[in-house]
């Protein structure tokens, strides 16, 4: 990012500004983007802005946002980002963004018509936190669908214990709301991920700032999209999110097993993308309460690819997707 570009976001006028900045990284989402926009459009809050940061896309998404851009300048702007993907993407638009709190918004996913109203009340109720997050439903291609709401009263959480009584990360990015000068000063997102940047990101703010929570449905996240960047694309390792920073944390039994259990999700993002031996040195680094789930991964990762995905993708489908079954709507 140019410095000029940093000073021309930084002499926007803020006394116009809305309270949230929406930002939305467009990349090939011609079928869902306009579904997108429209529950934005859809908010009862209207203190908000729509950051679309693209310019890369083969298809007519960026042509699409802007027919926005330009049919409410006021509304929606289209940045052309500056580097290749979504954390590059997401940087750009918080950069340029003039609201006080960013919200995070996929351009395949969609909030419900209170979203920014809950968040904004949650905000005004906890003023202490920076990140603010709600509950959201998994859709999947066949139809299946499943809630990720924790069952934790509203307020303040340590997502580090919730996450773990939960016995799975119920936070999807976007149903995620952070002040925006709190991100500044943590870096951003960071641009060496080619995926989870977000889950980082929220890792990041949690270990520095209070978080609050929202316990009901929100948003809706579609699963498995064929062109999802978190399937099983290949040609780079991916890391462990914040792993120095959860590394040098106060060692609590929550932070403890919260980082072992994202080393062993990103032995399986690994073994997916057939980097066996790169899973293996990770899952030697899980040696806290685990010892079932490592002992199963280190048989495992001697599978040559082909199979090993087949195995994970039966037990996507049978045993994870139906595990919140009991939590359906």
């Amino acid at each position: 990012m140019s410095s000029s570009k940093s000073v021309t976001v930084e002499r926007l006028s803020t006394e116009t500004a809305p309270l949230f900045s929406v930002i939305m990284p467009v990349y090939n989402k011609e079928p869902y983007i306009r579904d997108t926009i429209a529950s934005v459009l859809a908010q009862t809050c209207s203190s908000y802005e729509v950051v679309m940061i693209g310019g890369v896309s083969s298809d007519n998404t960026d042509g699409i946002c802007r027919e926005f851009a330009a049919a409410e300048p006021a509304r929606f702007r289209f940045v052309v980002q500056s580097g290749k993907g979504a954390a590059n993407a997401r940087n750009d638009g918080i950069l340029a963004a003039r609201g006080r709190y960013v919200a995070f918004l996929d351009a395949d996913d969609l909030w419900v018509p209170e979203y920014l109203a809950v968040m904004e009340r949650l905000i005004a109720d906890f003023p202490a936190a920076k990140m603010f997050i709600g509950g959201h439903r998994w859709k999947f291609q066949d139809g299946h669908v499943m809630n990720r709401i924790m069952s934790v009263p509203r307020g303040y959480i340590d997502i580090f214990r919730a996450s773990m009584e939960y016995d799975g990360f119920a936070i999807q990015t976007f149903c995620v709301v952070c002040e925006r000068a709190a991100v500044m000063d943590i870096g951003l997102f960071r641009t060496d991920y080619v995926i989870g940047e977000d889950t980082d990101l929220i890792t990041r703010m949690a270990l520095l700032h209070e978080v609050a929570y929202e316990p009901q449905l929100l948003g809706t996240y579609l699963a498995e999209l064929p062109s999802s960047l978190c399937k099983y694309s290949r040609g780079f390792v991916v890391q462990v999110p914040a792993d120095a920073e959860l590394s040098a944390a106060e060692q609590t039994s929550e932070i403890v097993s919260y980082h072992e259990r994202w080393i062993l999700s990103t032995v399986l993002n690994n073994l997916d993308r057939g980097n066996h031996k790169e899973a293996r040195d990770q899952l030697s680094r899980v040696t806290v309460g685990w010892n079932r789930h490592k002992r199963l991964l280190w048989f495992l990762s001697y599978l040559p690819t082909p199979p090993w995905m087949r195995v994970h993708e039966v037990f996507n489908t049978i045993v994870w997707r139906h595990k919140w079954d009991e939590e359906k709507a």
